[in-house]
């Protein structure tokens, strides 16, 4: 295993360090150390590769588009779409909401609406997501006319939103973004839900649009097919049907819980495609404030740091060690940089840390300091 937090070359380290600091989180009572470095590094590889396939797609289509003069439809990305059951869906209740997600090929689920002619309506954050529906633009009446992209920090995205559903657009919603559309209906809350074995918070959007319209939710989540991990389909996922028991609280948490759930199903199977887990430590609820206070071993005592618990966060400003189940960052002296790699090589002795650091600070100074990592638990008895 790697002595430190500090990744292979070609992957950027401040990416990184989110990605390898979350699936700890995630995973680190169930994986190994090296395991979770493994797939924080593919994230961040992951993460490079999607967006630059799904730009060249668009000029693909925009070559397609050209060649056809317009006049063919495009083949979608993904298999196995469910566009009979978004139309079912849509005849029964009324309309129909598409929970998206950061997993996996997300940006094709935009496209290939577009491919397929179906209407939707989309709050989105960022641009470069707009450049889809101009590409359709030139194909068929029904793939230029499917996308409605709604600019997400609109004062009136709320209002917007909700008439462009009760037009019978499908309302596509990107459920991890934690971020979404906010309204005169459709104002946001959050709640505190389970995923994969942890408490996290997180935004009510989809689900008050749900309950506001009373329409049904289907997850979609593009996963790589089995016998071929570079072609991705659509997993076949129940409707999230709207809620009628208890109060609002609940009801809103419960559709929630049920669309975490489908995405913690495939998070688990391949934690790497998930491109928000990212933000995750902004969620987490779990973390706890307690300060034990550890005294720091006698004389002839090694310490230790445990890799599952305390992370190397680096930084331009600073030396910051993370204690995961606090989700607490502490800064330490910008002497002590290396500090953290040497210690995770092997247990030291107040001496070796002593020895080590002298040429940087005097003898009280690092005793001072390896007190005060001990009380935080960030250091321990080997």
């Amino acid at each position: 295993m790697p002595a430190s937090n500090i990744p292979q070359p070609g992957i950027r380290p401040g990416e990184f360090i989110h990605f390898y600091t979350n699936f700890m989180l995630l995973f680190r009572r169930r994986r190994e150390t090296a395991a979770i470095r493994a797939i924080a590094e593919a994230a961040v590889a992951h993460r490079d590769v999607a967006i630059e396939n799904f730009e060249s797609h668009l000029r693909e289509l925009n070559a397609f588009f050209a060649r056809t003069s317009g006049s063919q439809m495009a083949e979608p990305q993904l298999m196995d779409w469910p566009a009979q059951r978004i139309d079912e869906l849509r005849a029964k209740h009324g309309g129909v909401l598409l929970a998206a997600f950061h997993f996996g090929k997300h940006r094709e689920v935009l496209s290939d609406l577009c491919a397929q002619g179906i209407p939707f309506v989309a709050p989105i954050a960022k641009h470069s997501y707009f450049d889809a529906p101009r590409v359709f633009s030139e194909g068929p009446e029904a793939c230029s006319n499917a996308a409605l992209m709604l600019e997400v920090e609109d004062r009136n995205v709320g209002r917007k939103l909700a008439m462009a559903l009760k037009r019978g657009r499908a309302g596509l919603i990107y459920v991890d973004g934690n971020m979404g559309p906010d309204g005169h209906l459709l104002e946001e809350g959050a709640t505190d839900i389970e995923f994969l074995g942890m408490r996290i918070r997180v935004k009510t959007g989809i689900a008050r649009l749900a309950s506001a319209m009373q329409y049904p939710i289907l997850p979609l989540l593009a996963v790589p097919d089995s016998g071929n991990p570079h072609q991705h389909r659509l997993l076949e996922l129940p409707a999230i049907l709207p809620q009628n028991e208890g109060d609002e609280d609940t009801r809103l948490s419960r559709t929630m819980q049920a669309c975490y759930d489908a995405l913690a199903n495939a998070v688990e199977s391949a934690p790497h495609l998930w491109e928000f887990a990212f933000c995750l430590h902004r969620w987490v609820q779990t973390a706890t404030q307690q300060e034990p206070g550890m005294d720091r071993p006698t004389l002839g005592g090694e310490l230790e740091i445990d890799p599952s618990t305390v992370i190397e966060f680096p930084r331009d400003d600073g030396v910051y060690w993370l204690h995961l189940e606090r989700q607490r960052a502490y800064r330490l002296p910008d002497y002590t940089r290396g500090l953290y790699a040497w210690i995770v090589e092997q247990p030291r002795t107040n001496e070796a840390l002593i020895e080590h650091l002298s040429s940087h600070a005097s003898t009280e100074e690092i005793g001072a300091l390896a007190d005060e990592l001990c009380r935080r638990d960030l250091l321990q008895a080997a």
